[in-house]
């Protein structure tokens, strides 16, 4: 969160965010079952079974290493004017789009089990691309905000922001002047 909040212009505001579900993991667990699992059937050799056992091991902690990561640095985040998305530790990727460019939001449950653990996918529809974030927890919500947000901001409601290139006082506006023959 640190990551993106440092890079918020001044005065914007954080109104919702999400973050990957720990649905992610289920992968990993089933990796596991069947790496050790297919083992049991098997009769080996002991010294075998023991190098098996620590290739399996190694496997598992990879995997899980790397959903770890993604479930950690994986952020979603509805501003004032943006929408911004963060994934990555090491080799961040940063995606934000301001909100008057967002054309439809969709939340897309692939199984009622997903549906009843609030795991979803988020579609993101802008004018030139199509963004889809996986595995969300509680997407129904986070794209209630987002929705709102981009109206908001499309029909007008928020005020925009002016942006001065100046130093120091922002000069008074120019004001014609009439000319002393015609007064």
């Amino acid at each position: 969160m640190n990551y993106l909040a440092s890079h918020l212009p001044k005065g914007e505001k954080i109104y919702a965010k999400t973050h990957k579900s720990a649905f992610i993991f289920m992968r990993d667990v089933l990796i596991a079952v069947l790496l050790f699992g297919v083992q049991l059937g098997f009769k080996v050799d002991a010294k075998i079974i023991i190098w098996v056992y620590i290739v399996c091991a190694v496997v598992v902690v990879f995997c899980l290493c790397d959903s770890a990561v993604r479930y950690a640095s994986t952020l979603l985040v509805v501003t004032t004017h943006k929408f911004m998305y963060k994934e990555d530790i090491i080799t961040i990727k940063v995606f934000d789009t301001q909100l008057q460019n967002i054309d439809s939001v969709e939340v897309d449950y692939k199984t009622p089990l997903r549906r009843a653990l609030n795991i979803g996918d988020l579609t993101l529809r802008t004018r030139n691309s199509v963004h889809v974030f996986r595995n969300l927890s509680r997407p129904d919500r986070f794209s209630a905000v987002l929705n709102k947000r981009a109206s908001d901001v499309q029909e007008g409601r928020i005020a925009k922001t002016c942006i001065s290139f100046a130093i120091g006082k922002s000069p008074a506006p120019y004001v014609e002047k009439k000319d002393a023959v015609n007064a």
